[in-house]
């Protein structure tokens, strides 16, 4: 199961964001299943709503999807590059090791405001979801 924080790269388990507008955003949870990658991009929503001074979030648009993994059994890949001086093609092979559960990448686009809330079911305050998906890591 991975931890809650950032993630050091694009493809490491843990959550990024894009800021679109300065009260719009793009958050993005990798890793684990999908109920835990989308409690965890909720959590990081709430987090950056408050860090930037605001009070709740509406999520605009939501979507999960599976990388990698997807089953056992061999893998084979060609790939070919050229150079100044060299060309060449590669052809490997890859067996699955360990777990090969592929990972969850769960996104939120979030609008964040404050003031009075709307009773939209898409529209969450952000010091309740800070302290209900607050688990230890």
């Amino acid at each position: 199961t991975p931890s809650y924080g950032p993630a050091s790269s694009a493809q490491d388990w843990g959550y990024s964001e894009v800021a679109l507008e300065p009260n719009r955003y793009r958050v993005t949870f990798r890793g684990g299943d999908a109920p835990l990658a989308q409690d965890y991009a909720l959590r990081r929503s709430a987090e950056l709503t408050l860090q930037n001074g605001y009070e709740w979030f509406e999520v605009v648009n939501a979507y999960t999807q599976k990388e990698g993994g997807g089953g056992s059994g061999t893998r084979v890949s060609v790939g070919g590059s050229t150079g100044s001086y060299r060309s060449g093609v590669g052809i490997g092979i890859g067996f699955p090791i360990g777990n090969s559960t592929p990972d969850v990448v769960h996104t939120y686009e979030i609008l964040m405001g404050s003031g009075e809330k709307s009773q939209a079911p898409n529209v969450y305050d952000a010091r309740a979801i800070s302290a209900s998906l607050a688990r230890p890591q």
